[in-house]
């Protein structure tokens, strides 16, 4: 039975050292519900496996099983899957070969002694796999490529407890070879041995939720910046143009009145002066809808495209998206133009299709189609992103995300691979 119980919680500590690597290394691409599920599959294959009770055996179905784990639920390549599955095992099967070959010295015993007294073999695995979850933990931390940028001095202290963990049941060890105890206290000590090893992983697991929910509201409060700045700007460049429309209008008086006070037969002055009242319109923005904000919006997009050589097809004459607040229009059209003309400027073929339509009296349609240059990964209607620093243009699409949430909007991606093209479509009911 001890040893029954012994294997079962190996194989799980193994598993959650895995899904804790995988985790922080990759993005994952399944719901928790499809994770859990193939947690459970590897569970019992694993466990299956131990019953043949070929060593081989068992370093092939951890193996296969991280390998399937990663490919299925997580954002990985074939050749990356088998590298890191290839790497946590070399970590195991090191970590157990250096704790089994420890214990042989120290007590001087039978390299595989400890296979035959299931106390010390609970407490040999518990060792073990502490080892392997401290030399998992850093390696993820020297392989990560944010990990020189990010504040992880308190890293380090965090191998403190895993080392002394380590020593503690060393010491445990120790004392059971030199000394009988009783067996009523056995439970005792292996229950506390058990709830030592989980509490490792727990505690690395807190630290780096931590760290990832840290340096989430970190993004959330640059982008909420970014979006207070955004909606000063836009109420600076209306009082701007508004300004501008009052001056050209006077400055327009002005010229007719001079122009009036010219005499008849001067035909050229008065040419001169008729050409700078109809150059006075070149620069004013257009009015694309009734909607002064997403006349400001459109219109600094429309020169962005203009400048990088992006068509840029506009139909918003029938806006009605009064019903949301300033900020918020602001940052669902500032973050879905943004994000278009970034995509688009890569492509080959370069346009934007940007429409905003009232349907049936009742729902506000939001479609933007622009062209892309490579094929675009969409996971829980999520972009994908491939870029080398993912951070910030993923805040740019949860902004979005907030703003259709909270307007109780319902928005979908899509992707056609044969036309290269991405549509964002965000369908509001209008109250």
């Amino acid at each position: 039975m001890t040893y029954t119980i012994c294997y079962g919680l190996i194989f799980l500590v193994e598993i959650l050292i895995s899904v804790f690597y995988f985790e922080t290394k990759f993005d994952r691409k399944v719901s928790k519900k499809i994770l859990y599920t193939a947690l459970i599959l590897m569970y019992i294959a694993l466990y299956s496996s131990r019953l043949l009770n070929l060593t081989w055996v068992n370093v092939t179905s951890f193996f296969v099983c991280n390998f399937l784990l990663l490919f299925t639920c997580y954002q990985a390549k074939i050749k990356a899957c088998i590298f890191h599955s290839g790497i946590l095992l070399i970590m195991m099967s090191l970590t157990e070969s250096i704790v089994m070959f420890a214990s042989s010295m120290l007590f001087d015993v039978d390299l595989l002694a400890c296979l035959d007294d299931s106390i010390n073999l609970i407490i040999q695995s518990s060792i073990s796999k502490i080892m392997y979850l401290l030399v998992i933990y850093i390696i993820l931390k020297v392989s990560t490529k944010e990990y020189k940028s990010e504040n992880n001095s308190l890293s380090i202290f965090l191998v403190i407890l895993p080392i002394s963990s380590v020593l503690l049941m060393y010491a445990i060890s120790y004392a059971l070879a030199k000394y009988k105890m009783e067996p009523k206290y056995f439970s005792l000590l292996l229950v506390g041995i058990v709830t030592l090893l989980i509490s490792n992983i727990i505690v690395f697991w807190i630290y780096e939720f931590t760290l990832k929910t840290h340096k989430r509201n970190l993004e959330l409060e640059i982008e909420r910046e970014k979006e207070r700045s955004n909606t000063e700007y836009y109420e600076l460049l209306n009082q701007q143009n508004e300004n501008t429309k009052i001056v050209i209008h006077d400055i327009k008086h002005h010229l007719n009145t001079i122009k009036n006070l010219i005499p008849k037969d001067n035909d050229s002055i008065s040419n001169y002066i008729d050409n700078i009242i109809d150059d006075f319109g070149i620069n004013n923005t257009i009015d694309y809808c009734n909607n002064v904000l997403v006349n400001l919006i459109t219109n600094r997009y429309r020169k962005i495209c203009e400048d990088s050589k992006i068509k840029f097809n506009i139909d918003i004459r029938n806006t009605q998206i009064d019903f949301m607040s300033e900020p918020d229009i602001t940052a669902l059209l500032d973050n879905l133009l943004e994000n278009a003309v970034e995509a688009t400027s890569k492509a080959n073929v370069k346009f934007i299709d940007f429409s905003i339509n009232k349907r049936k009296n009742n729902f506000l349609s939001i479609i933007i189609t622009n062209s892309v240059k490579e094929k675009v990964k969409i996971t829980d209607n999520l972009i994908i992103s491939s870029k080398k620093s993912k951070g910030i243009h993923g805040v740019g699409l949860r902004s979005i995300k907030r703003v259709v949430e909270k307007y109780d909007g319902e928005m979908k991606m899509s992707f056609d691979e044969n036309a290269l093209t991405f549509t964002t479509s965000i369908i509001f009911r209008i109250p």
